[in-house]
């Protein structure tokens, strides 16, 4: 999926020509990734919502059928279409961002190629010009050139050499987004991948559905379980890469808290309004026709 890295690359420097600052690209491209998947985690929380109203009537189901699989199957898909669920709906935005994340993650380990779409054999040229050693399979390598390539002694020699080149500040109020954090050395820049596993946490476990403590849905285990892992996941990912790509899902996260706040508690109330207007009107049907 890495050939994503060419549009996010293009976005991303057509950003950075604006605005001039490669963190403010990276938090103007979050923001432009989730206005685009807005409707999707809407429609996803929607969803959820519904679900999460109708779990007392599935489980019935469950329990009406639970040996009759094929009529279970049945039952449960009238439930969903009566009130307008899909199941698969909930994984759809993370589905699309994972994509996003390998093309991000290309455009942020090699800005050469993808930000200032450089050939190999420009970029061959620039580190034999500044005697760097291009080592053939790190993903760190190209970061580094860059950063080399646009100390103000070097850039105007680069330009020469590859005309229209531009150089990349990767200075974000005091961090260098190029760097990639490590375990055994502690450094500032440690904030970034440990910020964005605590938001990350934090936008699970305010978002999950709220369970009975007696609740053994498999789903709600799966949801908690996930609650835990990605945020670990995610903080391991933060010390492997650039830090650019931490300061994504920082963005991604605080964006998807806000949204939380602001629209999706306000979504699930109408959903739970509307399935309970539902309710009422298929059970004063079915009391009309027993009459």
């Amino acid at each position: 999926m890495y050939f994503l890295g060419t549009p996010i690359g293009f976005v991303m420097n057509f950003i950075y020509d604006f605005i001039g600052n490669y963190g403010l690209s990276i938090i103007l491209l979050s923001t432009f990734v989730k206005l685009c998947t807005l409707p999707l985690t809407l429609k996803q929380q929607k969803s959820m919502a519904a679900m999460q109203q109708v779990q007392p009537l599935m489980t019935e189901i469950q329990n009406k059928y639970k040996n009759d699989k094929e009529k279970q199957s049945t039952e449960m898909m009238k439930l969903y279409k009566q009130y307008n669920i899909s199941p698969m709906s909930g994984c759809l935005p993370m589905l699309i961002q994972f994509p996003i994340l390998f093309g991000l993650y290309a455009a942020v380990a090699k800005p050469l190629t993808y930000m200032l779409r450089l050939t190999a054999e420009q970029i061959t040229a620039i580190a034999q010009a500044l005697n760097f050693n291009m080592p053939a399979n790190s993903f760190t390598a190209e970061m580094s050139l860059a950063q080399q390539m646009s100390l103000p002694e070097n850039i105007a020699n680069i330009q020469a050499l590859v005309p229209n080149v531009h150089a990349i500040d990767f200075n974000f109020l005091g961090l260098n987004l190029a760097q990639t954090p490590s375990f055994s050395v502690p450094s500032i820049i440690w904030i970034l991948p440990v910020l964005s596993a605590g938001l990350s946490f934090l936008s699970s476990y305010i978002m999950q559905p709220k369970q009975k403590s007696n609740d053994d849905n498999p789903m709600a285990s799966t949801t908690k379980m996930m609650t835990y892992f990605m945020p670990l996941m995610i903080l391991w990912i933060g010390f492997s890469v650039p830090a650019g790509l931490s300061l994504y899902w920082v963005v991604n996260s605080a964006l998807q808290i806000l949204q939380y706040f602001t629209i999706d508690k306000k979504a699930k109330m109408k959903i739970a309004t509307e399935i309970a207007a539902s309710s009422i009107t298929t059970e004063a049907v079915k009391k009309k026709k027993r009459r």
